[in-house]
């Protein structure tokens, strides 16, 4: 199942929850290389509040694009501009930042993933798997791309 579409693009982690049920993949069945396999529980912490009230000092959404895109400005310009596209980013544009923690590109979400997509030939799929980044030309998963913009990698050091 996970080597045939849609699932062998999704960003998706194979996790083995008991040590004893742990077996090898067959080398004919191994899955996608962008899939980790991990072992035990799954250590579930809260991101955000999912309720859509915030509590008091929790900022909304859209102060927090907002801090995002001024952290991401350079040259005093409050919307920088898509690494892609080259067009301004506004605050209600959906965007993804580089992994690389030195990288500054930011882009919208869908000219990144076009420009994965045709980087590789792969124009008739939906979702990309990888790509270079336009900027630092570090090679980045899509899954991580999505999982930094939704916060799973807050509370990591560089």
């Amino acid at each position: 199942m996970l080597r045939g579409g849609p699932w062998n693009r999704l960003a998706l982690t194979i996790r083995w929850l008991k040590q004893e049920y742990v077996t090898d993949f067959a080398p004919d069945s191994k899955p996608p290389v962008h899939m980790p396999i991990a072992y035990g529980l799954v250590k579930v912490k809260k991101v955000g509040s999912d309720t859509g009230r915030s509590k008091k000092g929790d900022k909304s959404e859209k102060e927090a694009v907002d801090d995002d895109l001024v952290n991401l400005s350079q040259c005093g310009n409050k919307y920088p501009r898509c690494s892609v596209c080259n067009k301004r980013i506004q605050a209600e544009d959906h965007t993804l930042k580089c992994v690389h923690p030195k990288c500054q590109m930011v882009s919208h979400t869908l000219c990144l993933a076009n420009k994965f997509l045709s980087d590789k030939g792969t124009m008739n799929e939906v979702l990309p798997v990888d790509g270079t980044c336009p900027k630092c030309k570090g090679a980045v998963l899509w899954g991580d791309l999505v999982r930094l913009k939704t916060g799973c990698y807050q509370n990591l050091e560089e």
